[in-house]
């Protein structure tokens, strides 16, 4: 780990930490897609194909997120590919933070904040290693801070249009990875003084971010603005949760959340305390940082485990930061494997056992399932046909290389977007519905009138040619016959 112990020469030191990320990834590659992963993988291929963004292939992030997978899989039509992606991320991240935490501090900030990123960012616990829109996000929000940083040590005016444009890029990634924007708007107002002074540097800033806000705008406008609107900006309106709601599903993440990183919340809360009673410029940035990321968790309301992913470059930077100032090399070596441990021993186990890695790696069984399913949907059917699963299992469309019946791939929109279930319904009676329906809930959990239960028993039989007892895998009849094979389904 010479990597966290000398600052001789960075350049060698940014080059190990790079491998050092990669290689704590690398094990993930061939893990499975979850159903975000795998539901985003099929709208972006569905894109590339020619369906409108936001009405047939429907997805509640903007347009950034699907432009990430579309490259990807422009490369190389996989899986394998998309977590390929999230190693690449994470390398980016690590060496972004290192830029970050020496503008700062110094080199030997920058070398900490880059390694414990490099060997935590990976964090299995709260699946770091997955290519979500948190992770996606990352590099350029990173790379957003650091431009301001830049202009703020005198590099130019240039960095902060290009400070903006990474902002701007993170938030069309996910809407809620708007810490950049505010940490870069800190660091530039509070870097000169004097309304107008400042006025002209957050017009710099604004000068970057508002062409790639004008192109999603455009895209949107073009794609359907009523329909762009509902999906990035009203769906969440539709889906808010009260407080009591939020409290219970953060309650129900924030274990595996400690779990993975105990050292490094500790550390975190000391980086507080140390701004309020130092009031250093670099942890203050720190804190100010973990906070706007902080309000992006909290903003997007379902606390799911890969909301914390945001929180881990501003966490990395502030153990960084902390550690900076201890003197003995063999000290700060022994903390960042104290705050690396619990990822790093997650990331053994998993790689090493293959019935832990089912067991305990976040929808390892399920992504193996669903490959299972959509490899057997694929031998069944004609690339025109249609298929839906019965509910949340998005990434079956993915494997089975069909579209879904619905461009409603996930429960939670399903219900949230005006009239959905009431297209569900209709879709499940017309000439042209799914060849095939995938049961993973009962219908009735999804439709608890029963409407939808009612219509697979009136409209599909049980695939007894299909090698699962679960999933239920239903195929359609004639539109003519009715059956009651499927009842209760």
């Amino acid at each position: 780990m010479a990597v966290v112990t000398t600052t001789s020469r960075p350049w060698a030191a940014l080059i190990g930490i790079s491998v050092t990320a990669a290689a704590v990834r690398i094990p993930f590659v061939g893990s499975g897609l979850g159903a975000d992963e795998g539901g985003y993988a099929a709208i972006a291929r569905a894109w590339a194909d020619g369906a409108p963004l936001y009405s047939d292939a429907w997805v509640d992030r903007p347009q950034g997120l699907m432009v990430a997978y579309r490259g990807l899989l422009s490369v190389a039509d996989s899986a394998v590919s998309i977590r390929v992606g999230a190693v690449l991320a994470g390398v980016g991240i690590s060496v972004l933070l290192y830029e970050v935490a020496r503008r700062l501090k110094n080199r030997r900030a920058g070398l900490l904040a880059a390694s414990v990123y490099a060997l935590v960012g990976v964090a299995p616990q709260v699946e770091g290693f997955s290519f979500n829109g948190e992770l996606v996000a990352g590099p350029p929000t990173v790379a957003a801070i650091a431009a301001a940083l830049a202009w703020n040590d005198g590099a130019g005016r240039r960095w902060l249009p290009a400070s903006g444009a990474c902002a701007a890029a993170a938030m069309l990634c996910k809407q809620s990875a708007f810490d950049g924007l505010l940490v870069v708007l800190l660091v530039v107002v509070l870097g000169r003084r004097g309304a107008g002074a400042r006025l002209r540097v957050a017009g710099g800033v604004a000068l970057g971010a508002a062409p790639l806000f004008a192109v999603a705008a455009l895209h949107g406008a073009r794609s359907g603005w009523s329909e762009y609107w509902t999906a990035v900006v009203g769906y969440r309106w539709e889906v808010s949760l009260t407080a009591s709601d939020r409290w219970s599903r953060f309650e129900r993440s924030v274990g595996p959340a400690w779990r993975a990183l105990p050292v490094a919340w500790v550390l975190g809360a000391a980086t507080f305390i140390g701004a309020v009673v130092t009031r250093n410029r670099a942890l203050l940035v720190a804190v100010a940082w973990l906070v706007a990321a902080a309000l992006g968790f909290a903003v997007g309301g379902g606390a799911w485990p890969h909301y914390y992913v945001q929180l881990l470059p501003p966490l990395c930077l502030a153990v960084g930061l902390v550690l900076a100032p201890v003197r003995w090399a063999s000290l700060r070596l022994l903390l960042v494997m104290a705050v690396a441990a619990p990822a790093l021993v997650f990331v053994a186990r998993t790689t090493i056992d293959g019935d832990a890695r089912l067991r305990d790696l976040p929808f390892a069984a399920t992504a193996r399932a669903d490959a299972r399913v959509g490899a057997y949907l694929r031998s069944r059917t004609r690339p025109d046909d249609t298929v839906y699963a019965l509910m949340t299992h998005a990434g079956v469309y993915f494997h089975a290389r069909r579209r879904a019946a619905l461009p409603y791939l996930w429960a939670v929109p399903l219900h949230a977007v005006p009239g959905g279930m009431g297209r569900l319904r209709r879709v499940l009676t017309s000439p042209n519905r799914p060849k095939f329906v995938v049961v993973y809930q009962p219908a009735w959990s999804v439709d608890p009138t029963g409407e939808v239960g009612a219509l697979l028993g009136d409209h599909y039989a049980i695939d007894r040619a299909a090698p699962f007892r679960s999933p239920r895998i239903l195929q359609a009849m004639p539109i003519t016959r009715k059956h009651s094979d499927a009842s209760n389904p």
